[in-house]
């Protein structure tokens, strides 16, 4: 091989070298970028979720307009989720099994607290268009939304789960009459959904045997 040819594959293989080089340099930069981006977001969030003592009770804005406070919860069982209105697939999922809960237990004391983990997107206008697909009672079956790093808060500090924005688990956060959470369900699970029914038959029916009992002590009083 005489020594042009020699020159003309050096060339080239420098320019494959060079291409290859740039290609991965750009790439980096990309990959980069990305994670920069999410770790200002992430130290961002950070420092904002963890201003503060844990909540222990927390107050949004129902799709109605109206303040919700956790607070008026005590006294009865509820039932609380994280979601959002775009989500094509977990979310439908796990809000179809609340709308089937809601239906057979409709005329018990039950109540569904469903909190956005998208509040940028689920405005009270768009939470009432989702809720009027699922038919939910606006007494009985709320759904939630405000500040993002207050819901963020909320999720951890009440609910002990983490979630982000069109992030979040698919249990369902089952709470007594005195605040407390007596355990959690996977809405994608069959048989944490029988064991969620057969635990709400047993705190509605304790307390329905209570409030007979109230009642019959007033009618002799």
């Amino acid at each position: 091989m005489n020594s042009l040819a020699v020159k003309i594959w050096c060339s080239l293989l420098l320019v494959a070298v060079a291409a290859y080089g740039g290609w991965t340099w750009w790439k980096w930069q990309q990959a980069s970028q990305a994670a920069a981006s999410a770790g200002g977001d992430g130290e961002a969030y950070q420092l904002v979720i963890q201003d503060g003592p844990p909540l222990e009770e927390f107050t949004l804005t129902e799709r109605t307009g109206r303040e919700f406070d956790s607070a008026d919860m005590q006294g009865r069982v509820w039932i609380a989720s994280f979601f959002f209105t775009s989500c094509p697939g977990e979310c439908l999922t796990l809000n179809r099994r609340i709308a089937e809960l809601h239906e057979k237990w409709a005329e018990r004391e039950l109540t569904f607290v469903s909190i956005t983990c998208d509040p940028e997107t689920d405005t009270p206008a768009a939470l009432t268009t989702y809720a009027d697909h699922f038919k939910a009672d606006a007494e009985r079956w709320l759904f939630l939304t405000g500040d993002k790093a207050l819901i963020h808060r909320i999720a951890r500090d009440v609910f002990k789960t983490a979630i982000a924005t069109k992030t979040h688990t698919d249990r369902m956060f089952l709470i007594d009459r005195d605040g407390k959470m007596l355990g959690t369900y996977r809405a994608t699970q069959d048989a944490d959904m029988v064991a969620l029914e057969r635990k709400l038959d047993e705190l509605l029916a304790g307390d329905e045997v209570a409030q007979r009992a109230a009642a019959a002590g007033t009618d002799r009083s």
